[in-house]
C-alpha cells in the first residue's frame, strides 16, 4: 500500500503546476527517474516538500519518464490487486446517457474512445450505438 502512495504522490508532483525549486544543494539529490523513484522508495516518512523540491528539479524529460514509470506502476499495482472493473450493465447504462465515458472505461482509454467522442459529438445516436458495440466486444 506504501508503494501505491508513493505512486499516486509522485505523479501529482509531476503533473501539478505549482512546482517550487529548491535552492538548497543536496548530495542526495536524484538526478534522473530511477533515482527519483528509488528515493521515493527510500523515504521513512512521507515528506511532500521534500518530494516535490527534488522532482522540480528534474528536467522535463525526467519528470516525464518518472511520470510513465509511475503510471506503468500503478497499473500493475491496481491489476494484482483486482481492481474492480464497472460491471457491462453500468457500461451498458453508462453508454446511452455519456457513450465517450463508457467507452474510455471499457477500453482503458484507448484509440475507440476517441472515435466514439467524434460520434457522438457529431451525430449522437451513432455514437451510443458505437458505445454498444464497443462493450459487448469487450
Amino acid at each position: 500500500m506504501k508503494q501505491f502512495k508513493v505512486m499516486l504522490a509522485l505523479l501529482a508532483l509531476v503533473f501539478s503546476g505549482t512546482l517550487a525549486r529548491a535552492n538548497s544543494m543536496d548530495l542526495d539529490k536524484p538526478t534522473d527517474a530511477q533515482a527519483m523513484l528509488a528515493y521515493a522508495e527510500r523515504m521513512e516518512n512521507f515528506d511532500k516538500a521534500d518530494l516535490q523540491a527534488k522532482v522540480a528539479d528534474l528536467p522535463l524529460v525526467e519528470r516525464i519518464k518518472l511520470a510513465r514509470i509511475a503510471h506503468a506502476e500503478l497499473k500493475a499495482f491496481q491489476d494484482s490487486e483486482g481492481a474492480v472493473a464497472p460491471s457491462k450493465a453500468v457500461l451498458y447504462i453508462l453508454a446511452i446517457f455519456i457513450p465517450p465515458l463508457a467507452v474510455g472505461l471499457a477500453t482503458d482509454w484507448q484509440k475507440p474512445t476517441l472515435f466514439n467522442l467524434l460520434w457522438t459529438f457529431f451525430f449522437g445516436l451513432p455514437g451510443i450505438i458505437h458505445a454498444f458495440i464497443v462493450i459487448s466486444r469487450g
